[in-house]
């Protein structure tokens, strides 16, 4: 059974964001709804409120959003309810005959080919005609339902095994104050000093997105980990990674062996001998340094804004049990991102048959049957 190919644009409106007249922080009497940007649509709820303009474009809780604008652009998810920011677009069926999850799960499966299609020398777009064009096949509707009741089952396992591993990531600072305390207080009387003293950091080199593969070659780290892999690598030995703007500035990394690292990133190039690199990474963490970066338009971080922070010194032999216990911890959790991985791995093979119609071939037999 083959299935009709529509092109997107017949089947959806395209409507993107607008700014609005008022931000706040919090809600109020001129900022009253949710604001949905991009740190909303990821984290599935609002950071700051926004007007309710008569030009504005409101959104409902389980509407398609992607990303239209800024490093992130292609990705694509469910809104929370609210006012959508301009960086943003709403993606609505214009008839019945298109299941809004369907669409969802069809467009993540599009998202390094809109990638590819960017428009934008600095800030990249999506290109609109490549959206409109995309060639969606057309199941009938019960049929789109059930290829999304399989991809949601997925979909929830891969979840639970996020939050498995989210408690997991817990422990490690947990341990970190029970051997050095809180850094703020210092009730152990460690000694302090100023990161400016302690390493020097740099901006990575950029990489183009096409010449990113999605699972091959040697790891890409950009502001939020790894965004891909490249035939070519920066550094043979691990270094410490920073995400330097956007939405997970501040981020901390500790890069595999032979890795690049992106200018979305800074990376430390000098280190004191005072420090191990397993400490640092984990008191980098514990300092939070998106607090410190700069907000005048998309939050940034640098050199000069983190270099007067202090940190603990604890002594090497105490940083090196620390290191140990880390490893173990470690050890533990590499088992879960294999099952993590596989998980993942079984969903692409769900989302791909999804979309060719081997996904639902035995359930359209049992349909013929009954």
């Amino acid at each position: 059974m083959r299935w009709r190919t529509v092109r997107l644009g017949e089947l959806v409106e395209i409507i993107k964001g607008k700014k609005p007249s008022v931000v706040a922080d919090f809600p109020s009497v001129e900022a009253p709804a949710p604001y949905v940007t991009i740190e909303a649509f990821e984290f599935g709820k609002p950071v700051q409120y926004a007007s309710v303009d008569d030009n504005g474009v409101t959104v409902r809780n389980g509407d398609v959003v992607i990303v239209w604008d800024g490093a992130r652009f292609g990705m694509v998810g469910n809104a929370i309810e609210g006012v959508l920011g301009s960086t943003l677009a709403v993606l609505r069926p214009k008839e019945c005959s298109l299941n809004a999850d369907f669409l969802r799960y069809f467009l993540t499966t599009k998202n390094q080919e809109l990638q590819c299609s960017k428009r934008g020398s600095g800030i990249p777009h999506l290109d609109p005609i490549t959206v409109k064009n995309l060639p969606i096949p057309l199941p009938p509707l019960d049929e789109q339902r059930r290829i999304v009741e399989i991809l949601d089952q997925a979909d929830r396992l891969r979840k639970l095994r996020c939050q498995a591993d989210a408690i997991a990531e817990r422990i490690l600072p947990a341990l970190f104050y029970k051997m050095f305390g809180d850094p703020v207080r210092n009730e152990k009387n460690l000694r302090k000093k100023k990161l400016g003293d302690l390493i020097k950091v740099k901006s990575g080199e950029p990489v183009a997105v096409k010449n990113l593969n999605p699972t091959d070659g040697y790891p890409v780290y950009g502001g939020n980990g790894i965004n891909g892999y490249h035939t070519q690598y920066m550094f043979d030995d691990p270094v410490v990674v920073i995400g330097r703007v956007g939405v997970y500035c501040g981020a901390i990394y500790y890069s595999k062996p032979k890795s690049w690292v992106t200018d979305n990133a800074l990376y430390v190039s000098e280190k004191s001998d005072e420090l191990l690199d397993t400490y640092l990474v984990e008191a980098l963490r514990i300092a939070n340094l998106n607090q410190y970066a700069g907000r005048a338009g998309q939050p940034l971080i640098s050199g000069s804004r983190i270099y007067p922070i202090e940190i603990l010194v604890p002594p090497i032999d105490d940083q090196r049990r620390f290191s140990r216990q880390v490893q173990q911890l470690e050890e533990n959790v590499a088992n879960k991102t294999e099952s993590r991985e596989r998980l993942e791995k079984l969903f692409d093979v769900l989302l791909h048959r999804a979309f060719t119609g081997e996904l639902t071939k035995r359930w359209r037999e049992e349909q013929r049957e009954a």
